[in-house]
């Protein structure tokens, strides 16, 4: 039979014919039917506009194999479209389909130029290409290959533009066409490198583990190595011109040079102008400072352990210090510059500027020696630690500090300077000073003398303020209408106030207060005063004054207590009610000013005996005002 088209086919099979067996078997002949033979070589054309076409073995045990082949290699490849074989594995076939051709393989993307979008296309999930699922790999015109995954590739590569991945590239060997591999941005290596040649870098180069160099490595002058920061320490070079230097510079906090093998030093050498090796200090394993030749030092010379020198020599004005409780022992040897003489065991100390001992001594080698002190204007000898047989004397000023003492041994134990200041004891007997003597603290074991006459000598705090005034009796008055008939101590009495105006005031006294008078204002509220621990005999006399600045409250009170408040203590009171009332009162702890007190009363307590070892205290009480003062 014929095979006919399908419009002759549809022109026998219309509606209401009846077809002949002959044009019944021109329409089976007109189809493909796999079944007959394991491939076929007819030419047939497929028009499917909308759909698939499947091809599968009719039935397990049938042609292992299904596909298409073409039979006309000159005008097409010789290629084969393959499936596995038709068995029935019962789970996923051990082999996925694949593309077989017993030559090349080409895939042509010819779409005419009509559209831009040509490429080549590998998806995974997915029945229809860019829905869903995920794209492998992407072949596009301009030939660019997109795989989205790793790539394992046994062969070479060769590139003529770029190869670029969004992760890790994986490689033995990496070797460049020319002499030189360039890379452009970052380059992470977890590995090691190894190079036979340079390595450049027009940016950072950064080294997260160790590095071994096994060359020598050249760093242009100027250009720093940076230890953690540019905060942090500095190591560079200015160049190898003669004004040039070699720097290590430390830009944060201290820099420390540390040996920590066990007993060895630390050495600094030189060369000096004929190239001949010094070495000027070693820091030596066990803590000492050994120079190798002289110390040259234009400022202070300051320690705190002991100064041993055979020659030690000033050139300008500067300080010999030392600190601490040490001993500058000068071992009968000079120290000398040009004038004003310190003679030691028959040896010079000789300074221009000041001489100052700060915590030390000077002593004799000996232990008996004096050491001799003849000084020029303004030149000043200080000392925080023990000047022992000191004589001569000082036109200039000579000051103690540090809590040590000035010792003066016979015969010569007279101080004759401008100024003697200490911060410590003075030790002698007779200090002559044409201008002030200033002390943290003086202590006597005899008088205390002024020795102008006629003259009234003041006692003057910090600021400069009188206290108190040894009136002489001869000096001349302020008033020449008033002459002086005596001589005394006259002082000032510290006045102190308590206003209770923003409510009831307690305030508790020490010992340090005595002898102030105490202005109290209760016109509002209550006050109520705690007198010090009387716990010593020594506190005996200790005396305080209240007197009622505004009138006490019709409601309100003063109240004064003895520290203990325990029945045990007394008040002795005398009370001056008027002229002619008088008001006698000797038992009770506390006393009560009452209210409405007119102002001007006053009360003035006196300590007559301490509390020491539980006695019970005693104070007299003198009381002037028109008001009864109570005793409780």
């Amino acid at each position: 039979m014929s095979q006919l088209t399908k419009d002759e086919l549809k022109s026998i099979f219309v509606a209401g014919a009846i077809p002949t067996e002959a044009q019944f078997a021109s329409l089976i002949d007109s189809q493909v039917n796999l079944r007959e033979t394991a491939s076929t070589t007819e030419s047939i054309a497929i028009d499917i506009p909308n759909g698939f076409i499947n091809l599968q073995a009719a039935s397990v045990g049938d042609s292992p194999f299904y596909g298409i082949l073409t039979a006309s290699p000159l005008t097409g490849s010789n290629a084969a479209f393959h499936g596995g074989p038709a068995f029935d594995y019962g789970q996923p076939l051990p082999n996925s389909p694949y593309i077989k051709t017993n030559g090349g393989f080409d895939i042509l993307l010819d779409n005419g130029n009509a559209y831009g979008n040509s490429s080549f296309r590998i998806y995974k999930d997915t029945g229809i290409a860019g829905v869903g699922g995920s794209e492998l790999l992407k072949l596009n015109e301009s030939g660019s290959l997109t795989i989205s995954g790793s790539s394992f590739i046994r062969g070479s590569i060769t590139a003529s533009g770029n190869i670029s991945a969004s992760g890790t590239i994986i490689a033995d060997t990496f070797q460049s066409s020319t002499s030189t591999l360039s890379v452009n941005d970052s380059l992470n290596i977890t590995g090691n490198v190894t190079a036979s040649g340079a390595i450049s870098a027009s940016g950072n180069l950064i080294i997260g583990g160790t590095s071994t160099l096994n060359g020598d490595v050249t760093i242009p002058k100027s250009v720093k190595l940076y230890f953690d920061s540019p905060s942090g320490l500095h190591v560079y070079s200015e160049g190898t011109a003669t004004d040039e230097n070699q720097i290590i510079l430390a830009k944060t906090n201290n820099l420390r040079i540390l040996n920590q093998a066990h007993g060895k030093d630390i050495i600094f050498g030189t060369e000096n102008a004929s190239g001949t090796a010094k070495t000027p200090l070693t820091l030596s394993g066990s803590g000492d400072a050994v120079f190798g030749e002289n110390i040259i030092i234009p400022g202070n010379v300051s320690s705190s352990g002991t100064v041993v020198g055979t020659n030690i020599t000033t050139t300008n004005a500067s300080q010999l210090t030392a600190l601490t409780a040490s001993v500058v022992t000068l071992l009968n040897r000079d120290v000398a510059t040009t004038s004003s003489i310190i003679t030691l065991l028959g040896k010079e100390v000789a300074a221009t500027a000041s001489i100052v001992l700060q915590g030390s001594q000077i002593a004799a080698s000996t232990g008996s020696g004096n050491l001799v002190v003849t000084t020029v204007s303004p030149t000043t000898v200080s000392a925080s630690g023990v000047v022992s047989g000191l004589t001569g004397s000082f036109i200039g000023g000579l000051s103690l500090g540090a809590a040590d003492d000035i010792q003066l041994f016979a015969p010569n134990t007279d101080i004759t300077a401008k100024t003697i200041s200490a911060s410590g004891n003075i030790l002698t007997n007779n200090i002559t000073a044409s201008g002030a003597i200033s002390a943290s603290s003086a202590k006597f074991t005899g008088d205390l003398q002024f020795t102008t006459d006629a003259t009234d000598h003041v006692i003057q705090q910090h600021d400069g303020a009188e206290v108190a005034r040894i009136h002489d009796g001869g000096a001349t008055n302020t008033d020449t209408d008033m002459t002086s008939v005596g001589f005394g101590l006259g002082y000032k009495i510290p006045i102190m106030a308590v206003t209770a105006d923003g409510g009831d005031k307690t305030v508790t006294l020490d010992a340090t207060d005595s002898g102030t008078i105490i202005q109290c204002d209760a016109d509002t509220n209550n006050i109520i005063f705690n007198l010090p621990v009387i716990n010593a005999a020594s506190k005996a006399g200790i005396h305080f004054t209240f007197v009622t600045t505004t009138a006490v409250n019709a409601s309100k009170t003063i109240t004064i207590n003895t520290n203990g408040t325990d029945g045990n203590d007394n008040f002795l009171m005398y009370h001056i009610i008027s002229d002619d009332t008088v008001s006698r009162d000797v038992a009770g702890d506390t006393l009560t000013i009452p209210n409405s007190a007119p102002i001007g009363t006053v009360v003035k307590v006196t300590c007559l005996t301490s509390g020491a070892g539980n006695a019970a205290e005693l104070w007299l009480v003198e009381a002037f005002g028109n008001c009864t003062i109570a005793i409780a």
